[in-house]
């Protein structure tokens, strides 16, 4: 059986941190799994040691180590722990972009070929990652996993990345977020029409679009039984407390309302009707794919990502790109046809059964890429 080791930047419960436990999961029956966390233990940490043969982690500001005196001995005990894992790792797949450090750390004690599992586009990149971090990214990885399209136009254009050097792996999305406990025929009978949003509150998922959108429809249509709900976030954070600024001077706080962040987001997509994507940048959200599960539809902005490769004109509404009386627009359209409203659900469910549920094809894809 041959022994892959995983990179992880972290165990946070963030999308591609849960989208790389999955992939293990599917993966584990076929192969030996180690795991390296280069950013101390989060959220999810129990969940890693779970699925791993060997799960080793290095504490958060790790590469300071060797300036601190202090921790000298801590290091290179550290090393020698990472020493042993590396023994006899075939594979290394390291997820995003931002591990250039731990990469160049783990190659020192390893000859295994990289493959860089990349969920990031331009912003994320700049502000998670080091132009030196991406440059060891660059260097020292032999081949590029990507979602979608528009990371892979990323890497080609914006990183000089050879197209033949990257490889689409699709998303696993298990098949338990299937199960919906409502039909889709009493979404507006004697019920308030929820327009959802998912996600943490920093610039670019763009929560601030989310209120004036909000703001907007309310205006343009008072009649509208319509209201707006945000899971994410931290209540005690600064961004919280000035969306509530803006959410009270617009006198809508009857009609918006965020939640704060929890593991499962799955209750809440049972409450929505239809996903309200305002993200400035998101490669390839997961968030669109659990809600499609739940057979919703998203509306997404245009060349904000990879939302609409998987949206399209079937699965939600693309709109242009900032473009909040589209937005308005899509909502009330949807709101005034129930008959669209499942009928771009039922497509989404389609599409993610088909496109990010068959174990095999993702294992298969997976696989055809270790031919070094």
């Amino acid at each position: 059986m041959q022994k892959i080791l995983f990179i992880s930047r972290d165990t946070s419960q963030t999308g591609a941190t849960i989208l790389l436990l999955r992939l293990i999961e599917i993966l584990k029956p076929r192969f030996e799994i180690a795991i390296i966390i280069a950013q101390g233990e989060g959220e999810l940490y129990g969940e890693f040691q779970k699925v791993s043969n060997d799960c080793f982690t290095f504490p958060k500001r790790y590469s300071g180590f060797l300036k601190r005196t202090r921790n000298k001995i801590a290091y290179y005990k550290k090393i020698k722990e990472l020493k042993k894992i590396l023994n006899g790792v075939d594979f290394i797949i390291s997820n995003t972009i931002t591990n250039g450090s731990m990469i160049k750390q783990v190659k020192q004690y390893s000859n295994a070929p990289v493959i860089s599992y990349v969920h990031e586009l331009g912003m994320a990149s700049s502000y998670f990652a080091t132009l030196k971090d991406i440059e060891s990214v660059l260097s020292l990885s032999q081949h590029f996993f990507v979602p979608c399209k528009s990371v892979k136009n990323f890497l080609e254009k914006n990183l000089a990345v050879s197209s033949q050097k990257i490889s689409y792996l699709n998303y696993y999305i298990p098949a338990h977020f299937n199960i919906s406990r409502r039909e889709r025929s009493d979404v507006l009978k004697n019920k308030t029409f929820v327009v959802g949003g998912i996600g943490t509150i920093d610039w670019r998922k763009a929560p601030e679009v989310f209120i004036l959108t909000a703001t907007r429809l309310i205006e343009k249509y008072p009649q509208f039984d319509i209201i707006f709900k945000w899971k994410g976030g931290n209540k005690n954070s600064l961004e919280y407390t000035r969306l509530m600024h803006d959410v009270a001077l617009q006198n809508i706080s009857s009609k918006v309302e965020f939640i704060e962040a929890s593991p499962d987001v799955s209750q809440f997509i049972e409450t929505i009707d239809v996903l309200l994507l305002t993200s400035r940048e998101d490669p390839y959200p997961l968030v669109v794919l659990e809600t499609a599960s739940f057979k919703k539809p998203t509306i997404c902005f245009k060349d904000a990502g990879g939302a609409q490769e998987f949206v399209e004109n079937d699965a939600g509404t693309v709109v242009s790109y900032m473009a909040i009386e589209e937005v308005v627009n899509a909502i009330a359209f949807y709101y005034k046809n129930n008959d669209l409203l499942q009928k771009h659900g039922q497509e989404a469910y389609r599409k993610v059964v088909s496109r990010h549920q068959n174990k095999e094809k993702i294992i298969e894809q997976f696989i055809s890429q270790l031919h070094f």
